[in-house]
């Protein structure tokens, strides 16, 4: 019994073994942008490994690349639904939803909304850290309409946040809604201290 006990324990750590070298493995086809093969392997991880809700995030993202993005749509909240607690599937969700919502009509771009702007705040809960998903809520706060929640004010303290994360990205954030504003003096400002505090930026002014 002892010994049957032992080879299914051991049975078990080669399967979870191998789907974590699967998924590496498509994670290197992806970058290397072999998406064919990287969705092979992706596909071939099931439902009950830990390691599924990781394959459908990245099989989102092959959907994403490949501008199938209902696609992607359904593979984020496959990942969502699996494991809510990664605070880059809520964010690639919620950039998905933002990209499908630019083409759209304005009915579909009211629904989509309240779920893109929840997903990257559900982001931002999960990942204190987080950058991307704060940039794409400062863009939300500064396209949508009020009532959609749409708020300046909103995307200044979120660039802001920024800031002391990431201070010349969040310099440049505070750049382009000043610009955006108008208020070309105060932009300019925000533009020279990105610059100062990491030359890199200044090559995109």
């Amino acid at each position: 019994m002892q010994k049957r006990f032992i080879c299914t324990i051991f049975f078990v750590m080669v399967i979870v073994s191998g789907y974590g070298q699967t998924l590496e493995k498509a994670k290197q086809l992806w970058a290397d942008k072999n998406f064919a093969q990287a969705k092979q392997l992706l596909k071939t991880v099931k439902n009950e490994s830990k390691e599924y809700a990781n394959a459908q995030y990245y099989l989102g993202r092959i959907a994403f690349d490949e501008k199938d993005y209902d696609a992607a749509e359904d593979f984020f909240e496959e990942a969502i639904e699996t494991n809510n607690k990664v605070a880059e599937y809520h964010t690639w969700y919620g950039n998905t939803l933002g990209t499908v919502a630019a083409d759209a009509n304005l009915f579909k771009q009211a629904m989509l909304g309240p779920k893109m702007k929840s997903a990257w705040e559900r982001a931002v809960e999960l990942d204190k850290n987080t950058v991307d998903a704060r940039e794409s809520l400062i863009q939300y706060y500064l396209q949508a309409p009020a009532i959609a929640g749409g708020s300046v004010d909103k995307a200044m303290e979120i660039a802001n946040e920024i800031i002391k994360l990431k201070p010349a990205e969040g310099h440049r954030q505070l750049g382009n809604i000043y610009y955006k504003e108008k208020k070309y003096p105060e932009a300019e400002k925000e533009f020279i201290t990105m610059a100062n505090t990491d030359p890199a930026y200044a090559s995109g002014l």
